[in-house]
């Protein structure tokens, strides 16, 4: 009977070693695999890991006690601490790439690893609750470990993206700012159907990697035009992604102080959304919302086309009519053209950010006529103010 529980105590405590540690590898993908960011996260959020805390402390003082008693409590301790670390529905779930994958498989193999040892050299049980412990950082000196590999394998996808896109003769248009490039991605991706073959970077995939797996898995001979939007959480990640797709057209929707944990100041917001606007070509073209103070406050005399709600622009747009079946509104263009259009959307935000995929569409060559049915079928972007 002894033995029994034992096994049974060393099993359990196993699978919550598991369960909690593929948690924390959900947060540590949530947190970009960065270890000073993941260790700052889990500082303030103290909640996430106390149930470790609490229960690894727990398993390895009912280890040391050893009586039968002590097994039978350590195996209601460990089933507790499987069901704290269950997974709950997230808006972003753990998405199994291969990269975690690699991860938890380390991971795994360093627990069995110190289980091991713990057995040969100590007692299974206390090492085992040690180990649940101490698991969100077990999950961190996993990556440094896989960081050689990981660095190999990324360098070797974004070769393999920029040569596949620069024997491509696909116009990139980047898309970045601080809120409103999805839906911007979204619009113009949609207008841009009208005389051209498009693809768009999916949902939020906005990171290097992000933008290399579109490139890898989506794009074609048939791809006239990219859309790619562009994130960022700290200085240099604009320029990082720039330099694998090279575009020719960027657009800037905001500047805001948006991720100021990372970027630590709007300045440095600033300067990384206007790392678009200087990876551009001399003979690129660079779209701004001229409406927002920070854009303008930093521009300078950079040549830009403009595009506004308040009249600041070079297309401008102005609202004819707000229903609860959506807004009419009326966008003139530079060359003095205006015409009418209507959307299902509502918000002065859509008027802005529709404006501003007008702008870049007509400046693409396509007559503002033409884009009146597509501004038409224009669909609320997921997760923004989707009904």
């Amino acid at each position: 009977m002894e033995t029994v529980l034992l096994i049974l105590c060393i099993i359990l405590s196993a699978a919550a070693f598991v369960v909690s540690t593929i948690k924390f590898v959900h947060f540590f993908q949530l947190n970009s695999y960065r270890a000073k960011i993941h260790s700052k996260w889990i500082g303030k959020n103290f909640s996430k890991w106390a149930p470790n805390l609490i229960g690894g402390i727990a398993l390895a003082a009912l280890a040391l006690w050893g009586s039968n008693t002590a097994k039978w409590i350590y195996i209601g301790v460990s089933l507790l601490m499987i069901l704290l670390s269950l997974p709950k529905k997230a808006k972003k779930p753990l998405v199994y790439t291969m990269r975690v994958k690699r991860l938890l498989a380390t991971t795994f193999i360093l627990l069995i690893l110190s289980a091991v040892a713990g057995y040969c050299f100590y007692d299974a049980c206390v090492v085992t609750g040690a180990l649940f412990l101490i698991s969100p950082a077990f999950i961190m000196l996993s990556n440094i470990v896989n960081r050689p590999l990981e660095l190999a394998i990324t360098n070797h996808y974004i070769n393999d993206a920029k040569k596949l896109l620069s024997s491509s003769n696909t116009k990139v248009v980047g898309i970045t700012g601080s809120y409103g490039k999805t839906s911007v991605k979204y619009y113009l991706s949609t207008l841009l159907k009208a005389k051209y073959n498009t693809l768009m970077t999916p949902e939020s995939y906005n990171t290097p990697m992000g933008v290399v797996i579109t490139i890898r898995s989506s794009l074609s001979a048939l791809n006239e035009v990219f859309v790619c939007e562009m994130g960022a959480k700290r200085v240099g990640e604009i320029k990082e992604i720039c330099d694998i797709v090279h575009p020719e057209l960027g657009i800037i929707t905001s500047v805001g102080p948006q991720h100021l944990e990372t970027f630590k100041s709007l300045d440095n917001v600033k300067k990384t959304k206007f790392e678009l606007a200087d990876s551009l070509p001399t003979d690129g073209t660079l779209f701004v919302n001229a409406d927002d103070e920070n854009i303008a406050a930093y521009i300078g005399d950079r040549k830009h086309i403009g595009y506004s709600v308040k009249g600041n622009g070079d297309y401008n747009a102005e609202i004819v009519s707000l229903g609860e079946k959506g807004t009419i509104f009326k966008v003139s263009a530079p060359n003095g053209e205006s015409e009418e259009f209507s959307t299902k959307l509502i918000g002065m935000h859509n008027v802005l950010n529709i404006t501003g995929a007008i702008a870049v569409a007509n400046t693409m060559g396509i007559e503002l006529k033409r884009l009146k049915a597509q501004v038409s079928k224009l669909d609320p972007v997921p997760h923004r103010l989707e009904l």
